[in-house]
């Protein structure tokens, strides 16, 4: 086992935009830093609580390493502010960047919407405004594609970037832990897995998560994704073209 790190706490925290692979992210993350004993994961910071974690730093020393996710940031008004956090060099964002036409179809799944609706929305809007504000402040970007592809050379990335200890076994035993499984469902979808103790898809309400995953029914689909291409011909372009400058900005 090698590792570079400090004996000063950090948090590493998956700040992925919604619908974008964060929070498996988050569990490939937190499985390892558990299994290999250098940290525990904290779950979702909300707003509200990002001021409290300053006076409370002396937590993360006392784990080492803490795994937590987020979405808002100080790009919209009810975002949380963390910027005197990144200004101490010990929050290291992580962002999950997923093909935004995925994106979009998980948006129009989850929330019931169009894509015409979705992307006249606010909750679009906020999201594409979250996600540009982690990486404009060097968060480190990582591709859904490649996270699903091939898990433990990303985890092996992370870990390095992070300056984490490697340890093996215990990085083979997160992904195996947090990878998702793909069993055809009864209703015929794929459903996500990050650990062994996740409940059953129908033992999820709507606004009900698991508590040491972060996983709930709005995550329940195929990984692969491409079920845009389902769309008719005309909404695909439309779409296409809402989405290349996204492109070209953020990845």
């Amino acid at each position: 086992m090698t590792g570079t790190r400090s004996s000063a706490g950090v948090l590493v925290l998956s700040v992925g935009g919604y619908r974008s692979g964060s929070t498996y992210a988050y569990n490939v993350l937190g499985e390892y830093v558990e299994r290999a004993n250098t940290g525990r994961r904290i779950g979702y910071v909300e707003p509200e609580q990002v001021p409290l974690l300053e006076g409370l730093w002396s937590v993360v020393d006392a784990l080492g390493v803490a795994v937590g996710k987020a979405h808002h940031s100080p790009a919209i008004p009810e975002g949380a502010q963390w910027d005197r956090l990144l200004g101490t060099g010990r929050l290291l964002p992580v962002c999950t960047l997923r093909d935004w036409r995925d994106v979009l179809h998980s948006f129009t799944r989850v929330f019931d919407q169009t894509p015409d609706e979705v992307l006249a929305s606010r909750r679009w809007r906020i999201n594409v405004e979250n996600v540009r504000w982690w990486l404009e402040r060097g968060a480190l970007p990582v591709r859904y594609d490649d996270l699903v592809a091939d898990p433990a050379a990303v985890l092996a990335g992370l870990a390095e970037w992070a300056g984490l200890p490697h340890d093996e076994v215990a990085a083979a035993d997160a992904v195996g832990a947090a990878t998702p499984d793909r069993p055809a469902s009864p209703r015929g979808r794929t459903r996500l897995m990050f650990g062994a103790d996740v409940r059953e898809p129908a033992g999820f309400r709507d606004d009900d998560a698991d508590p040491r995953t972060l996983l709930h029914a709005g995550h329940v689909a195929t990984p692969g994704g491409g079920a845009w291409r389902r769309w008719d011909a005309g909404t695909i372009e439309r779409v296409e073209e809402a989405v290349a400058p996204l492109v070209a900005e953020l990845g």
